[in-house]
């Protein structure tokens, strides 16, 4: 979710007029700047929801790619990775997740931990976790290009050259785990940290704000070989929410296609998505993804892709002892 910044602060050639949505700093600018994902609602909920953390058997690791807005100069590229498990404590997971985000001028980089206690309910759980970590904002002036066309900066603010900020996060989240399904909510940056940079005549911040998530997702058998598998995320803070949809269908616990969609308000739907998942091994899958985009950035953009791989390491795997081997002079 990329909302409008409050005041333009440098221009593009037309071609990538629409960059400016992301460069979103001014004196008191206000900006949301957490990264799109396909996959993380439908596969990687994790990422977002500190209750997720061990939800499943072994160490769950996985890596993805994202490329946004293909075609345009400056468009969001993301990498991000992760891993979660069971911790021998009872009832108690933990995880670790990274992220980098680079958008024309500006990159992003965030580390957290997740940590997630279950409460039993009968066969199923109730899971409440917290996360805290680090985020890094960089901002490179040198790079941005100005409404004269020239190279370096005209505005009084902002200062030609590359600094960063490091403003650290909180969250918590809260989820109902269901042998097939699993629904919750969670609040990020809590505290509602800012990254604060400094400019030419003053300092100027950058608001990243508290958002709140729902979460759910299923697998719904419908016979031994096939199942429905619906995914939502919702995010939101006071003013503006954003919504991924999905609705996917499972073959043989091997291959999986569906479809989504992903909108800003209702009016306006973002994206029509494409996912597809296969399982190369019995514990390692690969997944694909397409945006279509439905708005009119789809007259200078080749639509977006993102590519994630999972592995889970089951937790049983045994660790073989070194070979002892008598020294002739020490039997």
């Amino acid at each position: 979710m990329r909302d409008n910044p409050t005041v333009l602060i440098f221009g593009l050639n037309r071609k990538y007029i629409l960059m400016c949505v992301f460069l979103l700093l001014s004196y008191n600018g206000w900006t949301q700047v957490f990264f799109n994902s396909t996959h993380i609602p439908k596969w990687h909920q994790q990422v977002d929801q500190p209750a997720l953390v061990g939800n499943s058997e072994g160490i769950r690791t996985f890596a993805a790619f994202r490329y946004q807005w293909v075609g345009i100069e400056g468009a969001p590229m993301t990498v991000y990775a992760g891993a979660d498990m069971k911790l021998p404590l009872k009832n108690l997971s933990g995880g670790v997740f990274f992220a980098h985000d680079r958008v024309g001028a500006a990159t992003f980089t965030s580390a957290n931990i997740s940590l997630a206690y279950a409460i039993p309910v009968k066969k199923n759980s109730i899971s409440i976790g917290v996360r805290t970590g680090l985020n890094n904002m960089s901002l490179d002036g040198s790079k941005l290009i100005t409404p004269s066309g020239n190279i370096g900066i005209e505005d009084p603010i902002l200062i030609g050259e590359k600094q960063s900020a490091i403003r650290p996060d909180i969250g918590i989240g809260v989820s109902y785990i269901h042998s097939v399904f699993h629904v919750g909510a969670f609040v990020n940056n809590i505290a509602d940290f800012k990254s604060k940079l400094n400019g030419l005549t003053a300092e100027f911040n950058t608001d990243f704000g508290r958002y709140y998530g729902l979460t759910g997702a299923a697998a719904i058998p419908i016979n031994k070989n096939i199942s429905i598998d619906p995914a939502i995320l919702l995010k939101m803070n006071a003013i503006h929410y954003q919504i991924d949809v999905s609705l996917a269908t499972t073959l043989r616990e091997k291959y999986t296609i569906g479809i989504g969609a992903r909108g800003y308000n209702k009016k306006s739907f973002e994206s029509l998505m494409f996912i597809t998942k296969i399982k190369l091994l019995p514990k390692m899958s690969v997944m694909y993804s397409f945006d279509l985009l439905l708005n009119k950035i789809n007259t200078v953009s080749h639509g977006s892709h993102e590519v994630s791989f999972l592995y889970v390491i089951p937790k049983n795997f045994n660790v073989k002892s070194a070979k002892i081997v008598n020294h002739p002079r020490y039997l």
